[in-house]
């Protein structure tokens, strides 16, 4: 091999390509350079060692690359610290062949592994590129001198005649390759290029080692030296034997292919089970064939499917989105809850109840075929697919379900899935808040019963009268209540439950029997809430004789708007002070030297969020503190005193 020669091969192949490239002598020297590889070690490097270049040594390294790709006819792949450019190279030889056949000179190429992890996927596309070139998988990469001979037949080529490269190297592809009715041809091209005529592009057979013939679409060019006179031909080839026999049915199948890969990776990547049905709506519009699209969607009954995505006709689409139907009515659907594809001639013969198909009856469409959506033996939804015209052009979808629904169908159970638990989550969160405040009443309503009962005993041990006994037991047994009434509210928090029909004038009956003051009511409602409704009233009862001296409480109940009733209450005692009315509402603020936990007007609150309602401070018209309560109300629940 001449170094115009190689000279000549590499200028054309390599010299712009990302990583750096050189060709090396049986003695080392390097006879022709990259751009890249200049970059990296310096302009003056053609004619020089190796060695001396790359490794900064005198002689070659152990276990050389190069030496070992000589004497073994076989690439090879190394990685190695070099300290003098402070970077792991990755050195890939490759042996080049001359006329007799023998290694002589290799091909290094370098790739720069020093970013390791974070470069690994440059590094893979530049060790591909070069793959592309000699080793391509699926690619077939032959280099023939001008005689024909074989110099380069890469592992495509291997495998697909069966041949190794070790037999083939330096015998003329014509009489080993080429079948006999077909060289004529070939030399006729072979002929052209030798001529430095433009790159061709040629169709011929190849027989395999066994017999066996292949048709390959190859693209042909040559490589030239200086004087421009051709010292190698390139041919690039693919087997397109299977290919030419329906190349339409293979292209399809490709773009079937690709559309599902890419409907899977969307689907995946959607943020709401809405986001996968619009995704998967969209791709299959261009898989599949149909005047009108859509796409149902099961709950709890499987058996009952909901229009959730459509595409067609705009006039169409309005009237079918969003409506229902059950599998119960339509015999010939049922089999979708087994995984059944259903095609339908004729929906004109269906028998079925269903307002949907109904609907798209009216609308004209004379074909369907249902594919059902169907991961762990549960019908997610169903995919539905008409056609005005007769059930042929449907027919020809049916052979792409069956790579479809699969992917689809587990990709909307992830997503269902995914939102199950972040439903549960949340409710887990709220019933962990509700079981805080329920805490923290239980605890704020017992210290003022506490209270209550040690001042009944004060009474006793200084007057010894027996009617406060009687107060002090009663007091022990609204403790013992309250127990019992949180340890109820604990566990309907836990299940999201527990409101009921609770009467404001029942809950004043059981307060006023805990004070001494005046409490009236003027009008009645029966209010959505629970047992908790009366550690609300009477904590704010209490603050009005703690706080505020009060000696009475009037309570007034009206009507108010969309099925909610407005509470006031209001005291006659010295009122709150301007400069806390904003915080008396927050969580463990008390004023004052008779100020408590903190926590009665925050559990208040709390309270009637939790049955949606509301609570705010509003200004009286007697001097006392007035608050204004909104509960949701049941029916016809308001009486007028």
């Amino acid at each position: 091999m001449q170094e115009s020669d190689i000279g000549g091969l590499l200028l054309n192949i390599m010299e712009y390509l990302p990583f750096p490239v050189s060709l090396h002598s049986a003695d080392f020297r390097i006879l022709y350079a990259n751009k890249r590889f200049k970059e990296l070690f310096g302009e003056n490097v053609v004619g020089r060692k190796c060695y001396e270049v790359i490794h900064r040594t005198s002689e070659p390294i152990p276990e050389c690359p190069h030496v070992r790709s000589i004497s073994s006819g076989d690439s090879v792949q190394e990685v190695m610290y070099e300290k003098e450019y402070g970077m792991y190279m990755e050195v890939i030889t490759v042996p080049i062949s001359g006329k007799d056949g023998r290694p002589s000179g290799t091909l290094h190429i370098i790739l720069d592994m020093t970013d390791g992890k974070v470069a690994e996927i440059e590094l893979s596309r530049e060790r591909n590129l070069l793959k592309s070139i000699l080793e391509v998988v699926g690619a077939l990469v032959v280099v023939l001198d001008r005689e024909g001979r074989i110099t380069l037949f890469n592992r495509a080529c291997e495998e697909l005649t069966g041949y190794k490269g070790s037999e083939v190297r330096g015998k003329s592809l014509f009489e080993l390759l080429i079948p006999e009715d077909e060289r004529e041809g070939v030399r006729r091209v072979f002929s052209n290029l030798q001529e430095a005529s433009l790159p061709s592009e040629y169709e011929n057979h190849w027989v395999t080692k066994s017999g066996e013939r292949r048709l390959i679409s190859w693209r042909n060019t040559f490589i030239a030296d200086e004087e421009g006179k051709v010292t190698y031909i390139i041919g690039t080839g693919i087997d397109v034997t299977d290919q030419r026999k329906n190349e339409k049915a293979i292209e399809r199948e490709l773009l079937k292919r690709r559309a599902i890969n890419e409907i899977t990776l969307y689907l995946l990547s959607a943020e709401s089970t809405k986001g996968m049905y619009n995704t998967l709506l969209q791709h299959l519009r261009s898989l599949l064939t149909g005047d009108l699209v859509f796409i149902t969607a099961s709950g709890e009954d499987e058996k009952k499917l909901k229009v959730v995505a459509i595409s067609g006709p705009e006039e169409d689409a309005q009237k079918v989105d969003g409506i229902s139907m059950s599998l119960s009515d339509c015999y010939h659907l049922r089999g979708l809850l087994m995984g059944q594809t259903a095609l339908v001639e004729d929906i004109n013969n269906l028998q079925c109840r269903s307002n949907l198909l109904s609907i798209i009856k009216s609308l004209g469409y004379r074909s369907m075929l249902a594919a059902p959506l169907l991961a762990e033996g549960k019908l997610l939804g169903a995919i539905f697919l008409l056609s005005k015209k007769d059930s042929a052009g449907l027919q020809k979808n049916i052979a792409i379900l069956p790579d479809l629904l699969p992917s689809a169908s587990m990709a909307l159970r992830h997503q269902r899935l995914l939102e199950s638990v972040e439903r549960m989550n949340n409710e887990m969160q709220a019933a962990y808040g509700s079981l805080k405040v329920i805490t923290k009443t239980l605890r704020h309503d017992i210290l003022n019963q506490t209270t209550v009962l040690r001042g009944y005993l004060d009474l006793y041990m200084s007057k010894g009268n027996p009617n406060y006994l009687d107060k002090m037991k009663t007091t022990m047994e609204r403790i013992e209540s309250l127990i019992e009434e949180m340890r109820s509210l604990e566990s309907l928090a836990g299940k999201g439950e527990g409101l009921k029909h609770i009467t404001i004038s029942e809950v004043l009956k059981e307060i006023r029997g805990m004070y001494s003051v005046e409490i009236s009511l003027d009008g009645d409602a029966t209010v959505m809430a629970d047992e908790g409704i009366i550690s609300l009233f009477q904590n704010l009862v209490h603050n009005s004789i703690i706080h505020g001296s009060a000696r009475r409480v009037d309570v007034i109940v009206r009507p108010g708007d969309n099925g909610m009733y407005k509470i006031t209450v209001r005291d006659d005692g010295k009122g709150i002070p301007s400069e806390i009315k904003e915080r008396i509402f927050e969580e463990g603020f008390s004023y004052g030297k008779r100020g408590g936990t903190g926590l009665g007007l925050y559990l208040a609150k709390k309270a009637v969020e939790r049955y949606g309602g509301r609570i705010e401070l509003v200004e009286g018209t007697n001097g006392g503190a007035t608050f204004r309560i909104e509960l949701k109300g049941a029916e016809g629940g308001y009486q007028h005193s």
